[in-house]
């Protein structure tokens, strides 16, 4: 199991009268949760007896006279990811809790149509489908919402390599060298893990075949070469998910990407890599759709695309920290047909797993992340939140250092089940989040309540 920690900068939740007598209990989607059990304290009649409730019908129980001073809440039950928030006074108002990840295997399949025309120029088309994000969800990110855990197989050359299912080519032809290269995988498939409203993205980008092969090849790191690729356009589809569905057609080329938004970064080291991405919202849902995406060095200026519209505009920047690895460097002249049989495997490969095979590598336990303005303000990152010490009393926390202008808000904590999946080589990991606790400001340590771990 793995602990994650995340400095915040909002969590809905009301704090009105210590005398109050009701307290509700909701998804983040503000829909009541029955038959949850409440525990008021650090264990079972502590700090005093009958310091235990269970929701009604509306998500709704009667807090306790004793509780008078602030307290650990915790809150668990069918469906949800186990929620403690600390040092809670009396309310009247409401706790959202995370629906649970769920253990279904929903499968989602169909093709991805209107790339238009695709030419012989030295650029891969691929397409993608993906889920739609929602700001609320950032920090909740997981790489395997966006590589599907199954592969397809895919003949290039003399040769099957086995791709991400959720991955579409339209038919083409490039060269690499003497060495004709045809692809043709227009169909994909994806899963969801519980049954729901869901909304996709149809994505389709670009990048120039030789360059990013000679980069991998030449050890250049994932990171760097993704500057190489390009969005160009996408679709959506809205989905009402109770049963796997098949037979989907699904059109890449709603969403034109041919506006841009100004990014820079802000003076930092040479192991700095600032990663930032661009979204816009579809429609007031709060829904967004990615459109570029690239790294920036320190003080370095870039124009990422957006939709035309470009409603909603922002910037997701995240800072990580690279360092040395080591890599056996093997120069185009020895790139041999054995080798080209296995390009589409080994660049996704290395895009999502960062072998030791690569020159640099990037640590992404330790990221900070900083949603700021489409306006190419600077982004105002924290400090990179050390891990989390599991100590007899509870979590010992070492908070970041924050710039002046960051206000300290919350701290959230999650503890997750994370497990590999997938075949070969192009594997990707599933995150289970099993319990997620939350202070006001940010704190150095967490008293768990005594209650059996999560899924025991």
């Amino acid at each position: 199991m793995t602990w994650r920690t995340y400095a915040l900068g909002a969590l809905t939740f009301f704090q009105i009268a210590a005398n109050a007598a009701i307290l509700k209990v909701t998804d983040n989607q503000g829909l009541p949760l029955a038959n949850m059990t409440v525990l008021i304290g650090t264990a079972q009649d502590q700090p005093f007896q009958g310091n235990t409730r269970q929701t009604d019908a509306n998500g709704e129980f009667q807090t306790p006279m004793e509780w008078v001073s602030p307290l650990p809440v915790t809150i668990q039950g069918p469906d949800t990811v186990r929620t403690t928030l600390m040092d809670v006074l009396p309310t009247i108002g409401q706790i959202q809790m995370s629906r649970a990840d769920g253990n279904e295997r929903l499968e989602i399949k169909g093709t991805l149509t209107d790339y238009g025309q695709i030419r012989t120029d030295g650029k891969v088309d691929v397409g993608a489908f993906i889920p739609a994000l929602k700001r609320s969800e950032m920090v909740y990110f997981d790489i395997g919402w966006m590589v599907s855990p199954e592969t397809d197989t895919l003949p290039v050359l003399l040769s099957d390599v086995a791709v991400p299912s959720n991955i579409a080519l339209p038919q083409q032809t490039e060269y690499y060298g003497l060495f004709k290269i045809s692809l043709n995988k227009p169909t994909f498939r994806m899963f969801v893990r519980r049954p729901g409203n869901y909304r996709f993205l149809a994505v389709h980008a670009q990048a120039p075949l030789k360059r990013v092969v000679d980069d991998f090849r030449n050890g250049v790191p994932a990171y760097d070469v993704i500057n190489h690729g390009s969005l160009i356009q996408s679709g959506v589809v809205d989905l009402n998910i109770s049963q796997s569905v098949s037979n989907l057609s699904v059109p890449v080329n709603t969403i034109q990407f041919t506006n841009t938004i100004p990014v820079q970064a802000p003076s930092m080291s040479t192991d700095d890599v600032i990663l930032s991405v661009a979204f816009s919202e579809l429609d007031g849902t709060g829904e967004l759709v990615p459109s570029d995406v690239k790294r920036l060095r320190s003080g370095q200026s870039l124009n990422l695309k957006a939709p035309a519209t470009k409603s909603g505009a922002s910037v997701l920047s995240a800072w990580l920290k690279e360092s040395d690895a080591r890599f056996e460097r093997k120069s185009v002249q020895q790139i041999t047909e054995e080798d080209l049989l296995n390009i589409p495997e080994d660049l996704l490969y290395w895009l999502f797993q960062h072998p030791e095979a690569q020159s640099r590598q990037v640590d992404f336990k330790q990221v900070s992340f900083a949603l700021h303005s489409a306006t190419g303000a600077l982004p105002k990152f924290i400090g990179h939140a050390a891990a989390p010490i599991l100590a007899p009393t509870g979590l010992k926390l070492a908070p970041p250092t924050a710039p002046a202008a960051i206000h300290q808000l919350k701290t959230l904590v999650i503890l997750s089940s994370i497990r590999k999946i997938g075949t070969g080589k192009v594997q990707t990991e599933q995150r289970t989040r099993l319990w997620e606790l939350s202070a006001d400001g940010w704190v150095s340590s967490m008293d768990l309540p005594a209650l059996p771990a999560p899924g025991k």
